[in-house]
C-alpha cells in the first residue's frame, strides 16, 4: 500500500475536534486493540491492521530514531504496551494521538486531496478488502 493509500484509510476513519486535542475514531481499530486483541484481529482486520501498525512504527522511527524502535522491538516481551513509555518518553496512547495528527496533517497537505482520496477508494484493490468495524469486530 503506498503511503497515500495509508493516508486515505486514516483519514475515512479520523476525525480531529474544533479544540485540537483528541482525535476520535470512528471505525479505526485502535493500536492498543491490535495489540491486545492481536491473535483475534490480526487477519480478519488486515485491511487495517498491518497499514496502521507499519505507518505507527514508520513514524515512530522518523521521530524517535530507527534505533530506539529496534530496542523497544527487542525487548521482551516484545510490544507490552507499558514499555512505551520506557522507550520513548510518553505513554502509549499519547504516542498514539501524536501519530494520529501527524498522519492527519501529511493528509491535509496533498494537493487535491478528497479527489485522489474516493480515486484510491474506488479504484484501487483496497475496495475489495474487508474492513473491520467499531462495535461488530472489536
Amino acid at each position: 500500500m503506498t503511503p497515500s493509500g495509508i493516508l486515505v484509510k486514516a483519514h475515512d476513519r479520523v476525525e480531529v475536534e474544533e479544540i485540537g486535542a483528541p482525535l476520535t475514531c470512528r471505525q479505526d481499530v485502535p493500536l492498543s486493540e491490535l495489540r491486545e486483541q492481536h491473535r483475534d484481529l490480526n487477519l480478519p482486520c488486515r485491511a487495517q491492521s498491518y497499514s496502521l501498525r507499519s505507518a505507527f512504527f514508520d513514524w515512530l522511527g522518523r521521530t524517535f530514531g530507527d534505533e530506539v524502535v529496534i530496542q523497544a522491538a527487542n525487548a521482551v516481551p516484545a510490544g507490552e504496551l507499558s514499555d512505551y513509555e520506557k522507550f520513548f518518553g510518553r505513554p502509549f496512547e499519547e504516542l498514539e494521538l501524536d501519530w494520529r495528527k501527524a498522519l492527519l496533517a501529511e493528509y491535509r497537505a496533498i494537493p487535491e486531496v478528497d479527489e485522489l482520496a474516493k480515486k484510491y477508494r474506488l479504484e484501487s484493490p483496497t475496495q475489495y478488502q474487508r474492513v473491520c468495524s467499531a462495535g461488530k469486530d472489536f
